[in-house]
């Protein structure tokens, strides 16, 4: 008796190993054994109806008119010192898209999904990630938002005011820059803007009226980061979406140097920035995503920041460097 439950034992062993072999997303998505169309809940071993919208927007799955599921895009990984078994996948009807290094792109009919268990050189299958733009979520995790209003900002966290970069200068330097996106405008339609810079030859060009800004168009036509960097630290809230920057409501001063990211074409548009903010009496802050390597690795700053720092003197110490 004791022979048979020990083989027993073995046999659930190996069944659940082979079962691990394969990201439970998908298994979850097989039809029950009695045919219907439903998924297996991990969570609470009950049965639900798929939902196949929501499967889409997380998982790379094809699926049929009557809600069943064809095929799966998938990764699987094969052992370490295994050959790829291309023969044994093509008898099942699976198609290798891609090999890389141990791994293959795979499209799998959902009939054999299981059977890639059976399979020895196969190390694991997983699902196929769909991926999405998040910017939304950038003010959730950073918590920005618990900052933005009067309720949120003194009631609940006890500061002073709520913080949305009212009265501030939002400074972009950045190549890329759509002056016109619908992220640098007021609800009314209106330009945020209250200084663009263009780079023109040896000359910077200022625009600092909404007549001058409106015909403005992107100083680059193959890049946008630019607007994208701008657009998180202080976009406008996009009516109907929850994309918005860190500070929506800041007056924004945006340099566009196209491709001449040169260290004193930089330093001259700082420049102007920081006289503009001083004429204007707002405090100012500028923002750079951009780099180069050099002569920072023993803790000591450019001759560049020390000029500017001279400069302006303690006034501005602390918004540059």
């Amino acid at each position: 008796m004791k022979r048979y439950l020990n083989i027993a034992v073995a046999m659930l062993f190996v069944t659940g190993i082979q079962a691990q072999k394969i990201d439970v997303r998908l298994t979850d998505l097989l039809p029950n054994t009695d045919g219907t169309s439903k998924a297996k809940s991990a969570m609470r071993g009950q049965q639900q109806e798929i939902d196949t919208t929501a499967v889409k927007n997380e998982i790379n799955v094809r699926f049929n008119s009557d809600g069943t599921v064809n095929s799966f895009s998938a990764f699987a990984m094969v052992k370490e010192g295994y050959n790829f078994p291309t023969a044994e996948l093509q008898e099942l009807g699976v198609e290798i898209r891609e090999k890389i290094g141990r791994m293959l792109i795979l499209t799998i009919p959902a009939e054999s999904l299981l059977k890639l268990g059976d399979i020895e050189a196969i190390e694991s299958v997983n699902a196929d990630k769909i991926n999405r733009i998040m910017n939304e979520n950038g003010r959730l995790k950073s918590r920005v938002s618990e900052v933005a209003t009067e309720e949120m900002a003194v009631t609940k966290n006890h500061l002073p005011q709520a913080y949305t970069g009212k009265n501030v200068l939002v400074g972009i330097i950045d190549g890329g820059i759509d002056f016109n996106h619908a992220a640098f405008r007021n609800a009314d339609g209106s330009t945020r803007i209250k200084m663009a810079l263009r780079k023109s030859g040896d000359e910077f060009l200022e625009f600092t009226t909404d007549s001058q800004i409106a015909p403005l168009i992107c100083d680059l036509f193959d890049e946008s980061h630019g607007s994208h960097v701008a657009g998180i630290a202080a976009g406008s809230v996009i009516e109907g979406t929850n994309k918005q920057g860190m500070a929506p409501e800041a007056d924004l001063l945006l340099c566009g140097l196209g491709g001449s990211l040169a260290e004193t074409n930089i330093v001259q548009a700082i420049k102007k920035m920081f006289d503009y903010s001083k004429a204007e009496g707002k405090p100012c802050v500028i923002n750079l995503s951009m780099g180069y390597v050099d002569n920072f690795h023993d803790g000591t700053v450019s001759d560049v920041v020390t000029g500017l720092k001279e400069y302006y003197k303690e006034d501005v110490q602390n918004k540059v460097g």
